[in-house]
């Protein structure tokens, strides 16, 4: 029974490790849902650790993101900075400021 709980622990630490690195290459949590499911079937009753029977979660993960088309990436956390300088987002900042300033301009005014 021992083993079996070590081997099930040492899966969980390299799903862990999975899924973060498939978060850094946009792919949403559900998306990986059925890859992970996947891995986990290949690699039960092997009796191998993870790594061995499955690869390093980074290397699975990129096996997954390269099989995924762009447009089911989302973007990760590393992406923020691109959607905040997107010109829309930048142009609907623009316009908040504007607003709030003639706001400010009116009741100074008044």
């Amino acid at each position: 029974m021992g083993s079996t709980t070590s081997v099930l622990d040492s899966f969980a630490r390299w799903e862990i490790g999975a899924r973060v690195a498939l978060a850094d290459r946009g792919v949403a949590y559900e998306t990986a849902n059925p890859f992970i499911a996947d891995a986990e079937l290949r690699h039960a009753g092997t009796g191998l650790t993870p790594r061995e029977a499955l690869g390093a979660p980074v290397a699975f993960a990129g096996a997954v993101a390269g099989q995924l088309p762009a447009e089911a990436r989302k973007p990760g956390r590393h992406q923020l900075v691109e959607i905040l300088t997107d010109p829309a987002v930048v142009r609907i900042g623009w316009l908040a400021v504007g607003i709030s300033t003639f706001f400010l301009a009116v009741t100074a005014y008044l």
